[in-house]
């Protein structure tokens, strides 16, 4: 099994020996980055759906930053060692599931009281048990991370997929070859609606006015010159 799981991220992965986690011996079938990146994938996933953090503007910046932070450790500008290729890894799976919730979460409910301390505060956690089996001296771990790694992978390949599905949806009923896509779009409009302060007045307004009342038939005079008229 962790052979396959070693061809399998070897299309993903440069997988160098140096770079690598090695719990108890055992090498992850990922390095230490790829080891990050889909640990989080799985966990920042598992946290949005749990705790329904907003995404307010200052959340997706600050995750934003997470993904544009991968420029310089990914080209490798800056000087890093173990601990910070994981850290990097960990904060750009982290961008990537933000990103890619936008749209499978637009419609969902938000929790009325805020939950961004929480979640972050789980993150952190998240972050250092990822260290902390990395560094263990154990083969179980290194079998539980490897396990973490692969359901973080399959996470984000269905997420890519469910955008994709998403988008093309999207874009058949906002084609003009649709008939029913802009009724689709009216429907989805938000309704106007009354306050029963507001309705109980329009009431009161129709009743003073009534629409069935008769019409006073406007008379138009006819144009007079001297005592005849003009016809």
């Amino acid at each position: 099994m962790l052979e396959l799981l070693h061809h399998l991220f070897a299309e993903v992965c440069g997988q160098n020996p140096a770079h690598t986690w090695a719990p108890g011996g055992l090498p992850l079938p990922c390095c230490q980055r790829c080891t990050g990146l889909y640990v989080s994938a799985l966990a920042g996933t598992a946290l949005h759906l749990w705790l329904k953090p907003r995404l307010t503007s200052g959340f997706l910046w600050i995750h934003g930053a997470f993904l544009l932070q991968m420029i310089p450790f990914g080209f490798h500008w800056l000087p890093q060692g173990p601990l910070l290729r994981t850290i990097t890894g960990v904060l750009f799976g982290l961008g990537l599931v933000s990103f890619f919730l936008l749209l499978p979460t637009a419609r969902r409910p938000v929790g009325e009281k805020p939950t961004e301390a929480k979640y972050f505060t789980a993150l952190t956690l998240s972050l250092a048990l990822v260290l902390a089996l990395a560094n263990a001296n154990s083969t179980a771990y290194a079998y539980t991370l490897t396990a973490l790694a692969a359901a973080g992978l399959l996470t984000l390949a269905v997420l890519v997929l469910t955008n994709l599905w998403l988008l093309v949806e999207q874009a058949s009923r906002l084609s003009p070859s649709n008939p029913s896509s802009a009724a689709e779009g009216r429907a989805l409009l938000p309704s106007k609606t009354l306050s029963p302060a507001a309705a109980s007045d329009a009431s009161d307004r129709r009743d003073a006015c009534p629409t069935d009342a008769p019409r006073r038939r406007r008379e138009i005079p006819l144009p007079i010159c001297g005592r005849h008229r003009i016809c």
